[in-house]
């Protein structure tokens, strides 16, 4: 099989995977406690990846490690995995599935907020407009604002979701390019 038609095979898993993630979490929810749920998800798939981790080209990369980037990827572990995906169950657990998707679609608005405070990148006016556009599709969603009384909380808790995802987004640039 040639490289393409693998690359095209593996990115349409990753996409099935993703389009059954927020089902497959809602019929799981009356059942397991929202943070246990996403532990166990993820360390169920650990075991899965972990022998792509020890193949003999990778350990040699894990060992060229220092101390800084240790800290920097376990950071990014704990940011990634316990606050973002843990307040994504919890927001799935609290509101629609549908009201969580729009509330991760601010990501990268934070993203390019974030970017531009820590790193010195500045929006582009084509980025500028998206927002502005996003923004304006995000307001007839949620209004009348008075219908979000009663998923206060749960807003709450994505809005902290997705802080966390851009953070752990620029995290990960950063890390990508110290590696």
């Amino acid at each position: 099989m040639n490289k393409h038609v693998m690359s095209t095979l593996q990115a349409l898993v990753v996409t099935f995977l993703w389009s059954t993630s927020f089902l497959i979490i809602k019929k799981g929810l009356p059942t397991i406690p929202p943070v246990t749920f996403a532990g166990l998800r993820y360390f169920l798939a650990s075991p899965c990846l972990l022998p792509f981790a020890l193949r003999p080209s990778h350990r040699s990369e894990i060992r060229k490690l220092n101390k800084r980037q240790w800290i920097k990827l376990l950071l990014l572990g704990l940011i990634y995995y316990v606050l973002t995906q843990g307040t994504q169950f919890l927001g799935l657990s609290l509101l629609p599935s549908a009201t969580v998707s729009l509330m991760l679609n601010f990501t990268p608005i934070v993203v390019i907020a974030l970017s531009a405070a820590f790193l010195n990148e500045k929006p582009s006016g084509r980025q500028l407009v998206g927002i502005v556009l996003f923004i304006s599709g995000a307001l007839l969603y949620f209004l009348p604002l008075s219908e979000i009384g009663s998923q206060v909380i749960g807003l709450t808790v994505m809005v902290l979701g997705v802080i966390s995802n851009a953070t752990s987004s620029v995290l990960g640039r950063n890390v990508n390019q110290c590696l």
